[in-house]
């Protein structure tokens, strides 16, 4: 599962229930964690996201590590949560995370693209904000009541059939 930084965003979700609950990171040092969290960073703002080089030495120096005997001794508890890729090893969930909000970055466009959302109702698009504009009219709201409808200042209502809603057109003054 390989994703390719183009539209990378700045930051990804840490889940604080699943860090404190995984056994692999309680099972760490303090130091051991901050290692842990500076390689997740980096393997975020990587390409492709996600990934890092799979070698000890820029690992070690990307982790912050600057001893290299305490490494040596500990760096297994930390890179036990990325697996082996061949040239670059990955931490899994912050490549499915990456290539979910990809998807939901794709179909947002997709949908503004297409004008919006499908009502869910009739499956047809709401109106384009242009001819909103130019017709000067509003969809009556289930927050008014039918009374309080009537009496907006200066408004008619408007049957657009059964399928359509109600709409009020405001009288020039």
């Amino acid at each position: 599962m390989s994703a390719t930084k183009k539209h990378n965003p700045p930051a990804f979700q840490l889940y604080t229930k699943d860090i404190l609950a995984s056994e692999s990171v309680s099972l760490m040092t303090n130091e051991q964690v901050g290692w842990y969290l500076f390689l997740l960073c980096h393997a975020w703002n990587s390409d492709p996201v996600g990934t890092l080089p799979n070698s000890l030495e820029k690992l070690r120096l990307l982790a912050r590590c600057y001893d290299q005997a305490e490494w040596d001794e500990g760096h297994e508890a930390v890179l036990c949560n990325f697996e082996d890729l061949g040239e670059r090893i990955g931490n899994r969930r912050l490549m499915e995370q990456f290539e979910g909000m990809e998807a939901y970055r794709k179909n947002q466009s997709r949908n503004g693209k297409r004008g919006g959302r499908p009502t869910k109702a009739t499956g047809t698009r709401p109106e384009s904000d242009h001819q909103a504009k130019e017709s000067s009219s509003f969809s009556s709201s289930s927050a008014f009541s039918s009374s309080q409808q009537q009496h907006v200042a200066g408004a008619t209502e408007q049957d657009g059939g059964p399928d359509q809603p109600r709409r009020f057109t405001v009288e020039e003054v």
